[in-house]
Formats: structure tokens, sequence, C-alpha cells
């Protein structure tokens, strides 16, 4: 019989963290959609995913926390697929690569596809550098910034938008 994983009990947690309705570990960070806000991502401090400091104080920076909004008109934050370096951050209808700076700056943020995002909450899967995500138009798969649709004429034939 083997043991159940222990997890951090709330009171591990600083008072920033928040509830999420999506996230991933990236790197040395742990990255939300929180519940607060659905157009925008926030980190953890580096290193230490139970630490959430006050976005935009001197601790914050020192500890490279902090958040990026997005805009509205490409709909919610829907996934985030992160690797050791860098993420895909899914909006309804948009996908913007996160890849990590340091420094000041953190993360740099480019949208690399529009009209295309995955249209309902984490409705993707990772398989080692590929992300293959259900949109509104049928499926696809997202490789080094390239949007490739893999079920056009196959599976997309019995595919129904929500």
């Amino acid at each position: 019989m083997s043991e159940k994983p222990s997890y951090p009990s709330s009171s591990s947690f600083t008072s920033g963290a928040e509830a999420a309705w999506c996230c991933a570990s990236v790197g040395q960070f742990i990255v939300i959609a929180p519940d607060s806000d659905r157009y925008s991502i926030r980190w953890s401090a580096i290193g230490d995913g139970t630490d959430w400091p006050t976005l935009d104080s001197a601790d914050a920076r020192t500890k490279q926390s902090s958040n990026q909004l997005f805009p509205p008109k490409y709909g919610t934050v829907t996934g985030i697929a992160g690797t050791d370096f860098n993420a895909f951050i899914f909006q309804e209808r948009a996908i913007w690569s996160m890849t990590y700076q340091g420094g000041d700056v953190v993360f740099s943020f480019d949208r690399f596809e529009e009209g295309r995002g995955c249209h309902r909450v984490n409705r993707f899967v990772a398989v080692d550098e590929a992300v293959f995500f259900e949109s509104q138009y049928g499926y696809h798969v997202v490789q080094g910034n390239e949007v490739t649709d893999i079920g056009y004429g196959i599976v997309d034939k019995s595919f129904t938008p929500t």
C-alpha cells in the first residue's frame, strides 16, 4: 500500500496566495490564472511555490514574483502549459509564449496566434515540446510558436463546437 503524497497546508502559504482556475509549473515558479481576474496570470516567488508576495512590492521584485494582464478581446485565460524555461498561455482566441528572462523583466510575453486558442479551460495536453489543444475550430498542435491543424477532415468531422 503506497502512502499518500503530502501537500502544503493552507497555513504554509503567504497571505498573497489566491484561488486559481488553472495553473502550471514553469521552471522554478508556479503560475496561476487567478479566480479574481480571469484575464491575467500571476506567478509565485522564484523557487518557492508557497510564497506569494504582495504584487509590485519590494519583496515581490526581489523574489521575481509578478503578474501579467492579457487583452480581454481574446477572451479569458484558459490554460497554462509550462516547461523548464517557458510556457504557452492560452486565451479563448489567442496563444502567447511566456519566456523566462530573469531580472526585473522576469518573463517576456509574445502573442503568436490570434483567432485560435484553447476555447475551454484546460482542454489541452502537453507531450514533450508539443501542446495539443481544442479550439472553437477543431484540434491543433502548437510547437515552437507555430500552430498546425491536426483534425481537419479526420477527427474534426465529428467535432461540434460549443
